[in-house]
């Protein structure tokens, strides 16, 4: 990728660990056209997961950049501790590609949308995520449960992406994490509209996988709204896919519970969105 952003690992002898400590922060700038071949990862920011440090990027584009394997565009990947996590604020990640997964941008840990407005748009995914590929955290480990607060607010928009599964958002909670047994991860859609994303399978807006005994997983959809996806397959809307069971539908109102995952609707819209699987 264009830049790479460890920071320092946590606890390294003689160096603060604090979050203020290691701040990132990119200003108006402009990433383009950017190219991570062979089995590469990330086309143009990649930030560490297993280190301390807030990255903040504001009022900047990440556009038009390509890699062969995942992440077109943003790795973001933070502890989830001690208000480590990325910042986007006015940004807009479009017409980047990747030859798996994670089209636009990629997200283990925490992350945050602040101030004015930023876009996810046309990117596109030959497998999950077109837009958005969120990941269970897979870093430093602890040694208690954690709760890992995901917040899609009013400041984010996610539209046109293509993927073949997960258009506009891929959740995906089947892999490895060092987060502790029993720590719980909230998804929280409030305020984000997620419209206008197109796949060749599953979940024209949101692909939610799910087989992981460590973590329990709520979906919560608070706010915002999903309209206007399209999915060959099954979940104009939303695509739960849970263990060895699956659970597609266009308006998702009531509680899905599988266990330890949990999706619920109270107060967002979903509407418009067309399947033809």
């Amino acid at each position: 990728p264009a830049i790479i952003i460890y920071n320092q690992r946590q606890g390294q002898s003689g160096l603060s660990n604090t979050p203020e400590s290691c701040k990132t922060t990119i200003t108006d700038c402009l990433f383009y056209q950017n190219y991570a071949r062979s089995s590469g990862v990330c086309g143009t920011i990649r930030t560490g997961g297993g280190v301390v440090g807030h990255t903040i990027i504001t009022n900047s584009n990440i556009r038009e950049n390509y890699v062969v394997g995942y992440c077109g565009g943003l790795l973001a990947s933070a502890q989830g501790v001690e208000e480590t996590c990325t910042t986007l604020n006015g940004c807009n990640i479009y017409k980047n590609q990747a030859g798996t997964y994670a089209g636009g941008a990629m997200f283990s840990g925490t992350f945050q949308f602040t101030g004015n407005v930023s876009q996810i748009y046309n990117n596109k995914a030959a497998t999950y995520g077109g837009g958005v590929y969120v990941i269970t955290y897979n870093g430093v480990n602890f040694s208690q449960p954690k709760v890992l607060d995901m917040n899609f607010n009013n400041k984010l928009k996610i539209y046109g992406n293509t993927a073949k599964h997960g258009g506009g958002m891929c959740l995906n909670f089947r892999n490895t994490t060092s987060l502790y047994q029993n720590s719980t991860i909230n998804l929280n859609i409030d305020g984000t509209s997620i419209y206008d994303n197109t796949v060749t399978a599953n979940g024209g807006g949101i692909f939610l996988t799910y087989n992981n005994s460590k973590l329990n997983i709520n979906l919560n959809i608070k706010a915002g709204e999903i309209r206007e996806n399209k999915a060959t397959g099954g979940g104009g809307g939303i695509y739960c896919q849970v263990g060895p069971t699956e659970t597609s539908t266009e308006e998702l109102e009531a509680n899905l519970d599988a266990t330890r995952c949990k999706v619920r609707l109270n107060g967002g819209k979903i509407y418009k969105n067309e399947s033809t699987g």
